[in-house]
């Protein structure tokens, strides 16, 4: 399957490191605003758990941490996420 990232060369990329280029791509277009029922904030989590996933597994303070938020913060959107089925 062929992936277009841009200038990203996907050659020895996993289908999770294309998906999180696809992610960064999308982030940089401000694509996360023409989601539908989905915040600018939900977006960037979403973005950061595909990012983070890539080194294992994911947890609220890792995600805190790399988006510069409160762990509660990220808690709220989290489960935002998981009541809407996106996580």
């Amino acid at each position: 399957m062929n992936f277009d990232c841009g200038n990203i060369n996907t050659e020895n990329m996993s289908y999770s490191q294309k998906f999180a280029a696809i992610i960064a791509r999308m982030h940089k277009l401000k694509f996360g605003n023409m989601l539908t029922g989905v915040s600018e904030i939900e977006f960037k989590t979403m973005s950061a758990i595909s990012r983070i996933s890539k080194s294992g597994d994911v947890k609220v303070s890792d995600i805190a941490r790399y988006l510069e938020l409160s762990a509660p913060a990220v808690s709220r959107t989290m489960k935002s996420l998981e009541e809407k089925k996106n996580i």
